[in-house]
């Protein structure tokens, strides 16, 4: 008992050096992302301003058209101004919707002809934006589409109707479906940009990039846990200096996450989650100071590890606007983990699964860490 108090002492008196050079960088990158966040503009962006272009005869693809724009839930998003070409191609838009001449009748004969779509390409957001929406609609027009097939089955397609008549049912039929899929609240829908819930943007990347930056300097400790791994081979009292290496990385990861504690609600569940964050990035510290054993090979490896890592769980960019794969990749990193606990600290509500996903992966990696510390000294 008295090597592991001795050695924890020591360990932590060396490394407390490098925790106020690690506080000292923190406090400088905290400033200068400040310093961005608030240059940045904090209004909210208004709607899209879409262009639709109606080149479609048909009087009902016209009143279809007054119907989608008569939207009025959707206002907040999008705003669909109805104008000739000459207009669209004015310009002042960030998309113009083209509807060809014949498309109400070909959605009823199953030509199918497509709208084109035009997004401005020095908005990139609304890009995205306009492209998902266009999708959205292809998809519920298809089931348009279905719906009306589905009556032409069940008359028998037209047998004992006039061919005026015939056209008439068809058509109330799918405007009857589009009104009724319009009306969905799950057709278009407002989601925030954070990737965890509801933090505004520079709570978001205070949670996302405090572990990548915590992990990219984890390399200054690597000479006290060489010094602890060398006496362990000489002494042989191999778990109580495993302990001391891992309990010193523990509590100097407890420092600067104190930080996120102080900014968020400051109770007990929420010490417990403080209490979790420090022993995942002290226990991942202490995992990348045993790969790499070299100091040079610990800080390359710490700052490549931490950055590509970081970039596959949002911490450069909300998950929200990246490609899907990256959402099923980030639980499986540790500083996606590490960003969930940060954002429950920040005022993310807590969730069971998000917690039990943090305590199997810090035991996973303190059972690698004690099976590398033993391998290390034979």
């Amino acid at each position: 008992m008295r090597l592991f108090t001795t050695s924890l002492w020591v360990a932590c008196r060396h490394s407390g050096k490098k925790l106020l050079c690690l506080l000292c960088i923190l406090a400088v990158c905290g400033l200068l992302g400040y310093a961005a966040l608030g240059a940045l503009d904090t209004e909210p962006p208004g709607p899209v301003q879409i262009a639709l272009v109606n080149e479609d005869s048909d009087p009902l693809s016209r009143m279809a058209v007054r119907m989608v724009v008569g939207q009025d839930r959707l206002d907040s998003m999008f705003e669909v101004h109805p104008v000739t070409r000459e207009e669209a191609d004015a310009g002042g838009f960030g998309a113009v919707i083209t509807i060809p001449d014949g498309f109400l009748a070909g959605v009823l004969n199953g030509s199918n002809p497509s709208p084109v779509v035009e997004v401005h390409a020095a908005n990139p957001l609304e890009a995205v934006w306009v492209r998902q929406m266009a999708r959205t609609g292809a998809e519920y027009l298809t089931l348009a589409q279905l719906c009306v097939y589905t009556v032409q089955e069940g008359v028998g397609y037209g047998e004992g109707l006039a061919p005026g008549q015939y056209t008439l049912l068809l058509a109330d039929v799918n405007l009857e479906a589009m009104r009724a899929i319009l009306e969905r609240d799950s057709l278009l829908g407002e989601s925030p940009l954070s990737a965890t819930g509801g933090l505004s943007l520079p709570a978001y990347y205070l949670a996302a990039l405090f572990p990548v930056l915590v992990l990219c300097y984890a390399f200054f400790y690597q000479p006290t846990v060489a010094s602890l791994r060398c006496f362990s081979s000489l002494c042989g009292r191999k778990l109580a200096l495993f302990g001391a290496a891992w309990l010193h990385l523990f509590l100097l990861m407890l420092f600067p996450t104190a930080l996120l504690f102080w900014l968020g609600e400051r109770s007990a569940q929420m010490a417990a989650v403080w209490l979790l964050l420090g022993a995942l990035l002290g226990t991942a510290s202490l995992l990348l100071l045993l790969l790499f054993r070299r100091r040079t090979a610990s800080a390359v490896g710490c700052l490549l590890v931490s950055a590509g890592l970081g970039f596959c769980s949002g911490g450069f960019l909300p998950l929200g606007l990246m490609p899907p794969a990256f959402s099923r990749i980030a639980p499986f990193t540790v500083t996606g983990q590490a960003r969930v606990l940060a954002s429950t600290l920040l005022g993310e509500p807590v969730t069971g699964t998000g917690v039990l996903q943090a305590v199997g992966m810090t035991v996973c990696f303190l059972l690698f860490c004690g099976f590398l510390w033993r391998r290390g000294e034979r």
